[in-house]
C-alpha cells in the first residue's frame, strides 16, 4: 500500500470548482486531488509555487474548498522554479493543515485506493 495521510473527519478528495481570488491565485485545474494554480482568470498556464505564493495558495484553498475536502500541489521550496516537494492540504471543520512531502511529487490522491500505486497518496 502506499502511504496514509489520516485526517481528523472523514477526508474527502475534492474535486471544488469555487475560483473564488485570493491574492495572486486567481483560478485553477484539478486532476485526481492535485491541483494547479494560475495568476490568471481562467486557468491557461501552470503558476511555480514558492514561498512568495504559497499563502495566497492557501487562503485560496481555505477560501474555495469544503471542510474535509483534502488537495494536494507541487512545491518549489528552494527557489530554482521546478517543484521539488508536494503539499497535502485538509480544509479541517475546525483546524486546517499542510503537510509537506520533501522530494515527493505526487500525481494525485484516492480515498479508496486498494493497491500500490505509484505517485498516489492515500487519504482518509
Amino acid at each position: 500500500m502506499s502511504d496514509l495521510l489520516d485526517f481528523a473527519g472523514t477526508g474527502a478528495v475534492s474535486t471544488f470548482s469555487n475560483t473564488n481570488d485570493y491574492g495572486v491565485i486567481k483560478s485553477h485545474s484539478i486532476t485526481t486531488g492535485l491541483v494547479k494554480f494560475d495568476d490568471a482568470g481562467s486557468y491557461t498556464e501552470e503558476l511555480i509555487i514558492g514561498a512568495g505564493n504559497v499563502a495566497d495558495v492557501i487562503g485560496y484553498l481555505d477560501l474555495n474548498t469544503a471542510d474535509n475536502d483534502v488537495v494536494a500541489f507541487q512545491y518549489d521550496s528552494n527557489g530554482d522554479g521546478v517543484s521539488d516537494n508536494t503539499i497535502v492540504y485538509h480544509n479541517g471543520a475546525v483546524y486546517n493543515s499542510a503537510v509537506e512531502l520533501v522530494d515527493v511529487l505526487l500525481s494525485g490522491l484516492s480515498a479508496t485506493i486498494t493497491t500500490a500505486t505509484d505517485n498516489i497518496a492515500v487519504i482518509a
